[in-house]
C-alpha cells in the first residue's frame, strides 16, 4: 500500500477492518477522526474547536459554527466521519483552494493533522518531506529540490537555538 493510499485514497483493497466497520477508508484518516471525537459520537461543536485551539489557532465560536453548518450536510447535529470522507475527497478534486469557507479551514486543520504522524502540534522536516510525496506526487530529484527549497525558508535550522 502507498503512502498516498494511506492518507487519501478511499479505494485502496486493504483487508484490515478499522474501528469504523470499514477496510477501504485510509487509517490516517480514522486516527485523526478518533483524535477529535473524543466522546465517540460523532464531531461535537466543542470538539472540533478544542482541536484547533489545541494546534494554536485561535478559532471563534463563528468559525467553528461555519465548519459544523457546511461539513454536517445531513444537519444530525455532530459531523460523522463519512461527512469528512465526502468533504476531503470534494475537496481534493477541486482545481483551486477557496478560502474562508468553513470547509476549507476545516480541511487544513485535518490535513495539518493527518501529516503531523507524532501527534506533536507541529510539523518536522520528515512529515513535510512525506506530505510533499504524498500530496503533491513530488519523488526523486524534483522531491530534493523542494526540500532545498523549504529548507531555505527556516532562518534557524537548529531547532535547540533561539
Amino acid at each position: 500500500m502507498s503512502l498516498k493510499q494511506i492518507f487519501f485514497d478511499t479505494t485502496n483493497s486493504s483487508t484490515q477492518t478499522n474501528t469504523h466497520g470499514s477496510s477501504s477508508i485510509p487509517p490516517r484518516q480514522y486516527q485523526v477522526y478518533d483524535t477529535i471525537d473524543l466522546q465517540g459520537d460523532g464531531l461535537q461543536f466543542a470538539e472540533v474547536y478544542s482541536a484547533f485551539w489545541k494546534l494554536g489557532y485561535k478559532a471563534t465560536p463563528a468559525e467553528i459554527h461555519n465548519i459544523c453548518w457546511e461539513v454536517d450536510e445531513v444537519g444530525r447535529g455532530c459531523i460523522e466521519f463519512d461527512a469528512i470522507r465526502y468533504l476531503l475527497h470534494r475537496l481534493q478534486n477541486q482545481p483551486t483552494r477557496g478560502l474562508g469557507t468553513g470547509s476549507n479551514l476545516f480541511r487544513g486543520l485535518l490535513e495539518y493533522m493527518m501529516f503531523d504522524t507524532d501527534g506533536s502540534g507541529a510539523i518536522d522536516i520528515e512529515e513535510v518531506q512525506q506530505m510533499l510525496h504524498v500530496y503533491y506526487g513530488f519523488r526523486g530529484r524534483t522531491l530534493d529540490e523542494k526540500m532545498r527549497d523549504f529548507q531555505r525558508l527556516n532562518p534557524n535550522p537548529n531547532p535547540n537555538q533561539p
